[in-house]
């Protein structure tokens, strides 16, 4: 694993605690190994553990959590039915749309355009084809009705 993914995961997953037991033997032994990523992790534990150790913990009174349960609950039987489950569905939706990176967002539109434009051009050409066809075939009837009616010299 290349020393800018074993960072990545030091400020992330490795720091929480979260990595499965194999990831976390990887990164071990890289950091055991490597000198910069050793730093690094002295550095982010130092910069992002240590100053929390000595925080202590406060537990919000009982008053809030029973407001919080009361507005759960509220909430909860405003919401019920079908109806809700789709506005749920629907605004989980759009919510990760939002997440979506936008330069992604707008490769995606310009994909969607030229991939539109090409399916549609053929289209377009066939089209105008056929009317041309079209004119010639009417043109060559009009020609044939002419010289069978003996007023070939008209056209």
């Amino acid at each position: 694993m290349r020393c800018e993914r074993i960072q990545e995961l030091i400020l992330t997953d490795y720091m929480d605690k979260e990595l499965g037991e194999k990831l976390t033997r990887e990164i071990d032994g890289h950091i055991r190994s490597c000198a910069a990523c050793r730093e690094f992790k002295r550095v982010a534990e130092k910069k992002t553990v240590q100053p929390f150790k000595a925080v202590q913990s406060v537990e919000a009174p009982s008053y809030i959590w029973e407001r919080v349960k009361q507005k759960i609950a509220a909430e909860s039987a405003g919401r019920s039915g079908a109806l809700a489950g789709a506005a749920d569905i629907i605004r989980n939706i759009f919510w990760s749309l939002g997440r979506i990176p936008r330069p992604a967002v707008a490769f995606a539109a310009a994909a969607v355009l030229i991939i539109a434009g090409l399916v549609a051009r053929p289209i377009v050409q066939t089209r105008a084809a056929n009317e041309y066809m079209a004119e010639q075939i009417d043109f060559i009837m009009q020609l044939d009705i002419a010289e069978t009616n003996g007023n070939a010299e008209l056209f």
